[in-house]
């Protein structure tokens, strides 16, 4: 039979932005 496709990983996460502090 043929080999699996190879595996492609997810893409990374977004990177986190912090919310902004309190005035």
């Amino acid at each position: 039979e043929p080999p699996p496709p190879p595996y492609d990983p997810p893409p990374p996460p977004p990177p986190y932005d912090p919310p902004p502090p309190p005035p």
